[in-house]
């Protein structure tokens, strides 16, 4: 009831600008995906493990988001995907103000590629409840939000989840766990009892859009 209550004390106003300014950074990160998309180079790429990428653009997208929020919310704290530590060390220094979530490129590896899937995210959490967030499609321009209480929304248009029931009617999104192989065949082994059971089994390689994806 605790975290009602404080949600409950949001006004209107407040809760509309968390989301506007969520939906502002969202927008400033994918402006630079569509700044370099073609043009990156091979030396401004890291990579962090196996198959998992960090560019200059991840960095610049991570940098217009973070200036995005810090301009309206400078007290508060930030998660960032691309932070210089890992996220328990972000968030041993919180203190319970409310946390902004940024991926900046979710779906590096297909930005490098040239395939068209990703996009930049940003959420917020006002005492741990997720609050408001937007997603942007750095290659399509195609944008979601939400807002707590308020539904979800794809380029002004309300969404919702499908009401499909049975498995074989539904399309499925999936991930693989390509920085952990050793689950591979056990992955692999409910991916074909899936793909056997569904109308079909898509994967984008970015988890954001997937969700987007949904409704």
């Amino acid at each position: 009831m605790r975290h009602l209550s404080i949600l409950r004390s949001l006004s209107e106003n407040t809760v509309n600008l968390l989301l506007r300014t969520a939906m502002e950074a969202a927008e400033a990160a994918a402006r630079v995906h569509r700044r370099d998309s073609g043009q990156i180079r091979r030396d401004a790429v890291t990579e962090k493990a196996r198959a998992d990428y960090v560019s200059q653009t991840d960095l610049d997208a991570q940098q217009a988001a973070l200036e995005a929020i810090r301009d309206r919310f400078p007290r508060d704290h930030i998660l960032a995907e691309e932070g210089a530590k890992s996220a328990t060390d972000q968030l041993a220094r919180w203190s319970g103000s409310p946390l902004w979530i940024v991926d900046p490129l979710d779906g590096t590896t297909n930005f490098l590629h040239g395939h068209p899937f990703y996009c930049s995210s940003v959420a917020v959490a006002v005492d741990g409840q997720v609050t408001a967030g937007a997603v942007v499609s750095g290659s399509s321009g195609e944008r979601w939000w939400a807002s707590r209480g308020e539904g979800a929304f794809k380029g002004g248009r309300a969404i919702q989840v499908s009401q499909k029931t049975p498995l074989i009617d539904a399309l499925v999104g999936t991930g693989f766990p390509f920085k952990k192989l050793s689950v591979l065949p056990q992955y692999l082994n409910q991916f074909d009892r899936v793909l056997r059971a569904a109308s079909g089994v898509r994967r984008t390689g970015a988890a954001a859009l997937d969700l987007c994806f949904l409704a």
